[in-house]
């Protein structure tokens, strides 16, 4: 890797092994957040006299 090429070489290695890995969890990180998105509006319209923040996830502390 001490060349321009080596690296390259080593980075297509890398996309190559990891590329697939990393779309499917960046996609299934994706569709979790809509369907979690899509349950709080239904919960929503469902109990419309509570308060909106009851369905939306809290952050914690640190």
């Amino acid at each position: 890797m001490a060349t321009e090429a080596g690296t390259l070489r080593y980075a297509d290695a890398w996309l190559l092994k990891w590329r697939g890995q990393a779309k499917s969890e960046i996609d299934n990180a994706i569709s979790s957040i809509q369907r979690q998105n899509e349950s709080a509006a239904a919960a929503r319209a469902e109990y419309p006299d509570l308060d909106p923040a009851t369905f939306t996830k809290r952050r914690r502390r640190r």
